[in-house]
């Protein structure tokens, strides 16, 4: 889900005029401008949830993400293009997935 969110963000960068509208994501990921949150543990989406082999499989994936945000906001390098500063924070995550 990280590798989905890069390619929108970065395939949304490509074309300045374009807008991405993420309001009714079914991910866990808050995306802001200029940064990177996770909901809440008590808002995962069902959907989300039932993506992964089992609930609890995605309960542990949300857990070692969370480790990363430690409940707060990741803000990346202060680039003119917002879509392309969260492609970056996303391709230093998933490094470690």
């Amino acid at each position: 889900f990280l590798t989905h969110y890069k390619y929108l963000l970065s395939s949304a960068s490509e074309r300045p005029n374009s807008k991405i509208r993420l309001k009714h994501s079914l991910g866990i990921l808050k995306i802001f401008d200029g940064g990177l949150g996770l909901k809440e543990e008590d808002y995962i989406p069902t959907d989300w949830l039932h993506s992964y082999f089992s609930d609890s499989q995605a309960v542990d994936m949300y857990k070692d993400i969370n480790k990363h945000f430690r409940g707060k906001v990741i803000k990346g390098n202060q680039i003119k293009d917002w879509r392309i500063q969260n492609a970056s924070i996303l391709d230093s995550l998933i490094q470690f997935y």
